[in-house]
């Protein structure tokens, strides 16, 4: 057993995922319906509460709650690195970095295809791992249409958790490329001279598959673990970013 507490508990809280989707699965569709109802509600009261509160981040957390494009996650195309080097405008970049043990993404589709603001944003990586996308056996350039995974549906609730970089991409979700590839299928063909002054233009990235499309996530949990009185690690809250 591993004698991180943090580590613990996330496996803790992975078994009573688990648990609780094995009884669903078994049990009348009306059970799981009564329990989208009740995640729906909650997460209602909870945004409507936040968007009163006033505070920096209430409207984007109103948005990703209460809008299915917005809990859409990373789309096709997108790209993930430990840090990032972001377009600005005239066709210069700008390097993103993320606290230790987070990602940085981008995804510029977004602004076009789902209408959202939110195209870049560093957290934690995870994904919906249910038997259709742990499936290794299927190719990673089978597309999971747009929208397929809500994530206030039960099933998707219940799948969803932390991912290693190496597991992702070993599943078929994530694939390895450089700025110069990902940048001209993004068509971001004139920011590439700007990214070769950079000397970053073969540097490896990772990009979002046809197959991981809206179903890889960034969270964005703080960063780094804060401690509470006692020494034990403070979980952050979990803000949907993608």
């Amino acid at each position: 057993m591993s004698n991180d507490p943090l580590k613990e508990e996330e496996e803790k809280e992975r078994e009573h995922k688990r648990e609780i989707y094995n009884r669903l699965k078994s049990m009348s569709p009306l059970w799981g319906k009564i329990y989208n109802a009740a995640i729906r509600v909650g997460v209602f009261v909870y945004a409507f509460l936040y968007l009163c509160s006033g505070k920096e981040d209430a409207v984007q957390i109103w948005r990703a709650l209460s809008s299915k494009r917005h809990r859409i996650g990373l789309l096709e195309g997108a790209v993930l690195g430990s840090s990032l080097w972001i377009p600005q405008e005239n066709g210069i970049v700008e390097k993103m970095a993320a606290p230790p043990g987070r990602w940085c993404g981008y995804d510029p589709s977004r602004l076009v295809k789902l209408r959202t603001s939110v195209k870049e944003c560093t957290g934690r990586l995870e994904a919906i791992l249910d038997e259709y996308t742990l499936d290794e056996t299927r190719d990673q350039s089978d597309l999971t249409p747009t929208g397929t995974y809500d994530l206030l549906d039960w099933h998707t609730f219940l799948n969803i958790d932390s991912v290693g970089i190496e597991k992702a991409e070993r599943i078929g979700l994530v694939q390895e490329t450089t700025y110069a590839t990902a940048f001209t299928k993004l068509g971001l063909s004139e920011y590439l001279t700007s990214i070769e002054i950079v000397g970053a233009a073969n540097d490896k990235i990772w990009e979002v598959t046809p197959k991981g499309n809206g179903i890889v996530y960034l969270f964005n949990d703080g960063g780094e673990e804060k401690k509470l009185p006692d020494g034990s690690p403070e979980r952050g809250s979990l803000l949907p970013q993608f």
